[in-house]
Protein backbone atom coordinates (compact mmCIF):
# COMPACT_ATOMS: atom_id res chain seq x y z
CA UNK A 1 0.00 0.00 0.00
CA UNK A 2 2.56 2.10 0.88
CA UNK A 3 4.46 1.75 -2.55
CA UNK A 4 1.39 2.65 -4.35
CA UNK A 5 1.16 5.65 -2.14
CA UNK A 6 4.75 6.61 -3.06
CA UNK A 7 3.66 5.44 -7.16
CA UNK A 8 0.55 7.71 -6.90
CA UNK A 9 2.72 10.79 -5.53
CA UNK A 10 5.13 10.70 -8.49
CA UNK A 11 2.68 10.78 -10.65
CA UNK A 12 1.45 13.36 -9.40
CA UNK A 13 4.46 15.48 -9.09
CA UNK A 14 5.63 14.60 -12.77
CA UNK A 15 1.90 15.48 -13.76
CA UNK A 16 2.22 19.16 -12.06
CA UNK A 17 6.02 19.67 -13.52
CA UNK A 18 4.44 19.31 -16.79
CA UNK A 19 1.48 21.01 -16.33
CA UNK A 20 4.41 24.05 -15.39
CA UNK A 21 6.21 23.78 -18.12
CA UNK A 22 3.07 23.45 -20.29
CA UNK A 23 2.02 26.94 -18.55
CA UNK A 24 5.89 28.25 -19.25
CA UNK A 25 5.54 27.25 -22.51
CA UNK A 26 1.94 29.15 -23.28
CA UNK A 27 3.24 32.10 -21.50
CA UNK A 28 6.47 32.16 -23.73
CA UNK A 29 4.46 32.03 -26.83
CA UNK A 30 1.99 34.34 -25.71
CA UNK A 31 4.38 36.81 -25.36
CA UNK A 32 6.37 36.11 -28.76
CA UNK A 33 2.62 37.10 -29.81
CA UNK A 34 2.06 40.37 -28.15
CA UNK A 35 5.44 41.12 -29.46
CA UNK A 36 4.93 40.58 -32.66
CA UNK A 37 1.28 41.81 -32.90
CA UNK A 38 2.75 45.59 -31.94
CA UNK A 39 0.43 48.38 -34.37
CA UNK A 40 3.19 49.15 -36.23
CA UNK A 41 3.89 45.68 -37.08
CA UNK A 42 0.85 44.04 -37.19
CA UNK A 43 0.16 44.68 -41.30
CA UNK A 44 3.80 43.12 -41.93
CA UNK A 45 3.63 40.61 -39.72
CA UNK A 46 -0.16 39.35 -40.81
CA UNK A 47 0.47 39.51 -44.08
CA UNK A 48 3.78 37.59 -44.21
CA UNK A 49 2.92 34.68 -42.49
CA UNK A 50 1.91 31.73 -44.32
CA UNK A 51 -0.66 30.65 -42.03
CA UNK A 52 -2.87 33.94 -42.54
CA UNK A 53 -3.55 32.54 -45.89
CA UNK A 54 -4.57 29.07 -44.81
CA UNK A 55 -6.47 30.84 -42.02
CA UNK A 56 -8.31 33.25 -44.55
CA UNK A 57 -9.32 30.12 -47.56
CA UNK A 58 -10.84 28.60 -44.41
CA UNK A 59 -12.85 31.24 -43.52
CA UNK A 60 -14.01 31.77 -47.40
CA UNK A 61 -14.95 28.15 -47.26
CA UNK A 62 -17.06 28.02 -44.04
CA UNK A 63 -18.47 31.03 -44.96
CA UNK A 64 -19.18 29.99 -48.44
CA UNK A 65 -20.28 26.34 -48.02
CA UNK A 66 -18.04 23.45 -49.24
CA UNK A 67 -20.14 22.52 -51.92
CA UNK A 68 -19.81 26.33 -53.51
CA UNK A 69 -15.46 26.54 -52.45
CA UNK A 70 -15.78 22.86 -54.41
CA UNK A 71 -17.64 24.43 -57.82
CA UNK A 72 -15.43 27.41 -56.81
CA UNK A 73 -11.74 25.75 -57.00
CA UNK A 74 -13.40 23.65 -60.07
CA UNK A 75 -14.27 26.36 -62.17
CA UNK A 76 -11.24 28.07 -61.31
CA UNK A 77 -9.24 25.36 -62.32
CA UNK A 78 -10.63 25.11 -65.70
CA UNK A 79 -10.18 29.26 -66.01
CA UNK A 80 -6.23 28.46 -65.99
CA UNK A 81 -6.52 25.35 -67.81
CA UNK A 82 -8.30 27.32 -70.64
CA UNK A 83 -5.58 30.73 -69.86
CA UNK A 84 -3.02 28.24 -70.76
CA UNK A 85 -3.95 26.79 -73.89
CA UNK A 86 -4.80 29.79 -75.16
CA UNK A 87 -1.50 31.08 -73.86
CA UNK A 88 0.09 28.37 -76.09
CA UNK A 89 -1.98 28.72 -78.70
CA UNK A 90 -0.73 32.86 -78.94
CA UNK A 91 2.60 31.89 -78.21
CA UNK A 92 2.52 29.10 -81.24
CA UNK A 93 0.52 31.67 -83.91
CA UNK A 94 3.25 34.43 -82.45
CA UNK A 95 6.62 32.05 -83.52
CA UNK A 96 4.69 30.78 -86.74
CA UNK A 97 4.11 34.55 -87.81
CA UNK A 98 8.08 35.37 -87.02
CA UNK A 99 9.12 32.06 -88.58
CA UNK A 100 6.89 33.38 -91.73
CA UNK A 101 7.85 36.83 -91.97
CA UNK A 102 11.76 35.70 -91.79
CA UNK A 103 11.40 32.93 -94.08
CA UNK A 104 9.63 35.84 -96.92
CA UNK A 105 12.48 38.22 -96.32
CA UNK A 106 14.89 35.32 -96.47
CA UNK A 107 13.00 34.11 -100.31
CA UNK A 108 12.88 38.21 -101.58
CA UNK A 109 16.74 38.26 -100.63
CA UNK A 110 17.60 35.17 -102.16
CA UNK A 111 15.52 36.07 -105.02
CA UNK A 112 13.29 33.29 -105.08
Amino acid sequence: MNLKLESLARDKESLLARSALCRMRMRRQAQGLRESLRLRRAAGSIVASPVTYRVAFSLVVAWVGLARSARIVLLAGRVVAYAKLASSVIDCAREFAIQRSFGARVYKRWGM
